[in-house]
């Protein structure tokens, strides 16, 4: 879609996990971004008029302490015109974990992120 500074796709990359751990969930999510740069289809490079954005949804049966903290209080890995954005389901508490702050990085997506994250997933955390 053709959205504040140009092309924009975005991509959702869900994986289940028995128990996830912080470390797993940056991996998971730094794979899934790999993906999404991969299987864009606007030929141009990211940050000329092209930008990708990928959610890395985790879905846990358990879930570490504290890893739900990190994904609402921690930064997001930054990259060059593609945003990275782990979000955390845990099916234990039906609990949706994904970034609260608006990161100075890429500012002007980061509330419109969120919506989206509302939007498309929270129906999945109130069932």
């Amino acid at each position: 879609e053709l959205t504040k500074f140009g092309f924009s796709e975005t991509f959702y990359v869900f994986r289940e996990f028995e128990t996830i751990s912080a470390a797993e969930l940056r991996s998971f999510s730094a794979s899934a971004i790999a993906i999404a740069k991969l299987s864009k289809t606007i030929p141009l490079p990211c940050g000329l008029f092209e930008c990708v954005s990928c959610f890395a949804v985790a879905v846990a049966g358990q879930v570490e302490a504290g890893v739900a903290e990190s994904v609402r209080q921690g930064m997001p890995t930054k990259h060059f015109a593609a945003f990275e954005i782990p979000v955390l389901f845990n099916r234990s508490n039906g609990q949706l974990s994904y970034l609260e702050k608006t990161p100075i990085w890429g500012c002007a997506y980061y509330s419109g992120f969120r919506s989206q994250i509302a939007r498309y997933l929270g129906h999945a955390a109130a069932a």
